[in-house]
């Protein structure tokens, strides 16, 4: 169980160190009216990636159980589908927004959280490699 515990804590502490630091920078430098006009919100955008990327590391972690050799392909597979959902979330304030404030905010979070599963997919890929010690 602690397994899976690990990496669910830390995609959950990632993503509240990750949202109070956007927040505050957002703050700063007075994007709030800049969202409300967008009808999107950073928290949102943060719900739906740490959504995502939780279910990518028990998915991965479930893989690893069942299918050791094939974590890579299924995590590629995962990020596939999860960068088609992020689209479908924001492809309308896309084409609303004249600027490229949305486009870029999202970006940022997108990245954050991939950088995150890759992060969790290479430590399941390693883990699932047996020790080989080499005679020379």
């Amino acid at each position: 169980m602690s397994k899976l515990l690990k990496p669910v804590l830390f995609v959950l502490l990632f993503a509240g160190v990750a949202y109070a630091a956007h927040y505050g920078i957002s703050t700063a430098m007075g994007f709030s009216e800049r969202w409300i006009a967008l009808g999107y919100s950073l928290e949102g955008m943060y719900a739906l990636q740490a959504g995502a990327s939780l279910l990518v590391v028990v998915m991965i972690a479930m893989a690893q159980f069942a299918m050791p050799k094939n974590v890579g392909f299924i995590f590629l597979g995962l990020v596939l589908l999860k960068a088609i959902a992020s689209y479908v979330y924001i492809n309308a304030g896309l084409e609303a927004s004249e600027d490229k404030f949305l486009a870029l905010q999202f970006l940022i979070v997108f990245f954050l959280f991939l950088f995150v599963d890759v992060y969790m997919a290479y430590r399941a890929i390693n883990q699932a490699e047996p020790d080989v010690e080499t005679k020379i």
